[in-house]
Formats: structure tokens, C-alpha cells, sequence
């Protein structure tokens, strides 16, 4: 190991693999064909897991450090719903969502036009929302536009 912790070619940083081995092991953090979205959520949140116990333990009367507190959780509550993109068929399709798989890209999102004023004060009757996304499952990048 390198000095600051870095691990070297060939080396481990002691973590077991869980990951199935043999030939019908999946490759990656994808399981279940169908619930990619699902599975790219859970595997984001276990990552960004591992800062929850520092950053509740920070302590400082610098309110300009206050919002590190919120900083990593800020893409998780963007991202949080695209799993549902995983169930059409059980929540339904009321708000023009669509969930296509092409190759190892799959697309999501919906288009609607609000028929009545919404929770928010900035949700009006006529207000067309827009949600699109993808995920390109070979190198587990996520485009997300809400």
C-alpha cells in the first residue's frame, strides 16, 4: 500500500467481494434485468453511505460548513424516484412515463400537462413538466434532467 492509504496494482483494500462468480454471475452492480434504475439508486446510496457517519458527527459554529451536512445528499434527492421507471406496468403510465432499453442504454422520463394547481405554489394548472433521463449500464453513467 502507498503512503496515504493508495492500494497498488494487484493489491486489495480488504473488502470482501460479495459479487456471484461462475457463468451466470452478473457483471457489475446489475442483477435483474428490467430493474436497472432500482439497482444503479441502491449502489449510489450504499457509496455515499460511507460519508453519513462523518458528516453527522460535524460540529462547527462556521454557518459556511452548516451545508455540508446536506451537500452529499443533494444528488440522492434528485435521483431518489427513477426506480419507479422500473414498474410501469404496476404504478402505470398517468403521467406520459416511459422507461426504453436499447443495447446498454436505457431511457426514462415523463411529459405531462398539469390539469390542476399541484402541492407547491410553483405548480399550476397548464405547468408542463418534463423529466428525462438515461443510463448507460456499461459504465454506470446517469444523465438526469428534472
Amino acid at each position: 500500500m502507498k503512503e496515504g492509504g493508495q492500494i497498488e496494482a494487484g493489491e486489495t483494500d480488504g473488502v470482501k467481494d460479495d459479487a456471484p462468480s461462475g457463468a451466470n454471475a452478473s457483471v457489475g452492480i446489475y442483477k435483474t434485468a428490467g430493474s436497472e434504475l432500482s439497482e444503479f439508486f441502491t449502489a449510489f446510496h450504499n457509496a455515499t453511505g460511507a460519508f453519513e457517519g462523518p458528516v453527522n458527527k460535524l460540529t462547527t459554529d462556521d454557518f459556511e460548513l452548516f451545508d455540508v451536512g446536506m451537500d452529499y445528499l443533494s444528488p440522492g434527492i434528485q435521483i431518489a424516484s427513477i426506480g419507479l421507471y422500473d414498474s410501469l406496468e404496476v404504478f402505470g403510465k398517468n403521467r406520459g412515463e416511459y422507461r426504453e432499453s436499447k443495447g446498454n442504454v436505457i431511457t426514462f422520463g415523463m411529459n405531462y400537462t398539469m390539469e390542476e394547481d399541484g402541492f407547491s405554489p410553483d405548480d399550476k394548472k397548464g405547468d408542463v413538466v418534463v423529466e428525462k433521463g438515461s443510463l448507460d449500464t456499461s459504465d454506470n453513467t446517469l444523465l438526469h434532467e428534472i
